[in-house]
């Protein structure tokens, strides 16, 4: 037999055993896309972790927190319309956000400066506007991040693996 077909053959055969029969978290399709490139889940820095259910003192983490640097630029994770400019601190506006909406997900993202406007259609993809540094907020010791927190159907979701 030729060493070209028998490279083949086996090339072919474990190609075929290593696929999976049947759906693995891997092969689940991504609902979120990307809100910065090579998007990163904040840790525990001084202030504490980015992650959802991380503890908050008398409540847990709702959302997850992604790395950024100041003025970079943010993506929506979902077609939709930007359904209202949202603050994260009603005693701080310096802070700002976006809720978008799509009749499945509401997502809501923090710490950006918005260039998407109150009933303005977006696509996944989309700049939505740049990170702030809430650094500038709670001190060097918490790395700048924007804040997600998704809802689907109105219930609260963890969206880590939504990505």
């Amino acid at each position: 037999m030729n060493k070209k077909i028998i490279i083949t053959s086996i090339v072919l055969l474990v190609g075929f055993l290593a696929y999976p029969k049947t759906k693995s978290k891997t092969m689940i399709a991504k609902k979120l896309k990307y809100l910065v490139p090579n998007q990163t889940i904040r840790g525990c820095d001084g202030k504490g972790c980015g992650t959802f259910g991380a503890d908050r003192g008398n409540r847990k983490h709702q959302g997850i927190d992604i790395l950024t640097f100041k003025g970079q630029q943010i993506v929506s994770p979902i077609s939709g319309v930007v359904t209202r400019k949202s603050y994260p601190y009603a005693n701080d506006l310096n802070f700002e956000g976006l809720l978008i909406e799509n009749g499945v997900y509401s997502v809501y993202i923090w710490y950006i400066t918005p260039w998407k406007v109150k009933d303005q259609q977006v696509t996944a993809g989309d700049v939505i506007g740049v990170s702030q540094n809430i650094a500038e907020k709670y001190g060097s010791t918490m790395q700048t991040h924007v804040h997600i927190t998704v809802k689907k159907n109105g219930v609260t979701i963890d969206p880590t693996n939504l990505f």
